[in-house]
């Protein structure tokens, strides 16, 4: 299973729809600035962006007549990939999508859905509300996910 996700993870770009637009957090996670020319505007089809019930972040949910706006990454390197599915860790899969880049153009990604039993709370989920509330708290954890001093919780995740 680790496997088949980090075989998607070194080879498509990054779809991201929930905290993970948030350059800070984003550069935080991969371990490295993501750059602006790396980062375009992209929507999936088939799912909605709702809200998490005692959670501050977004899944996506399958509904047919439904798009969800996100973000397109490309160029991630193998690390990254690793320090993402560690951050997402076991609630989320990595899953091969197609996305609508902002060309319009049809383009494989990889997106994080859910596993586990997370409900949905039926309330529309928005990135700027998010920051406000949830952003430093958010930050300060993956901080301490990736803090090379701690015990390396991210590399056994990323197995």
């Amino acid at each position: 299973m680790a496997a088949a996700r980090q075989r998607i993870a070194d080879s498509a770009p990054y779809f991201f729809f929930g905290t993970l637009m948030d350059r800070d957090l984003l550069g935080r996670v991969c371990g490295r600035a993501v750059e602006e020319r790396q980062i375009e505007a992209a929507t999936i089809a088939g799912f909605r962006r709702t809200g998490v019930v005692g959670r501050h972040y977004p899944i996506l949910v399958k509904d047919a007549g439904a798009r969800t706006s996100g973000i397109l990454v490309r160029g991630l390197d193998a690390s990254a990939g690793r320090r993402l599915i560690a951050y997402e860790g076991p609630n989320y899969r990595l899953e091969p999508v197609i996305v609508t880049d902002s060309a319009g153009r049809a383009t494989e990604s990889a997106v994080f859905l859910v596993v586990r039993r997370l409900r949905s709370n039926r309330r529309h989920w928005r990135l700027a509300d998010w920051q406000r509330r949830w952003k430093r708290r958010a930050l300060r954890r993956a901080a301490r996910l990736f803090d090379p001093r701690t015990d390396s919780l991210w590399r056994r995740r990323a197995r």
